[in-house]
């Protein structure tokens, strides 16, 4: 599962059946824009296999980029916080707009709305299953 968005820090991949999770770190867990590093995080069934491939591929990260995503990580939870706060204000304005139709952020309580549309509105896409 892709859970760069979620974060670790927002969304516990594991606790929702998940046995491998990449992260692109650059984006929020590095956080600064100064390091390319993604992350892969698995659980113990499927470790070796994964650090097998790894190892064959000759992928690693540098102990500089390291340091700088250990930087990011002391911070993490407050960049993200102040960062869903910040978007959950700008959706909820969003949201009290007569001007727009829907807004779709998972922070906000969905609210019905009329189906005006008639058959040309299909009903949500059913949730993707791990």
């Amino acid at each position: 599962m892709d859970n760069t968005w979620g974060t670790p820090y927002f969304f516990a991949s594991f606790k929702h059946g998940v046995d491998v999770s990449i992260h692109a770190a650059t984006k929020y867990i590095v956080g600064h824009s100064d390091v390319m590093l993604g992350a892969i995080v698995t659980t113990e069934p499927t470790f070796l296999p994964i650090r097998t491939m790894m190892a064959d591929l000759g992928y690693a990260a540098g102990p500089d980029d390291i340091y700088l995503a250990l930087r990011g990580l002391r911070t993490m939870s407050v960049r993200l916080e102040r960062h869903q706060k910040n978007a959950t204000k700008v959706a909820s304005w969003l949201q009290s707009r007569a001007e727009v139709a829907e807004v779709l952020y998972p922070a906000l309580p969905r609210r019905a709305r009329p189906r005006t549309l008639g058959s040309a509105t299909s009903p949500a896409p059913p949730a993707c299953s791990a």
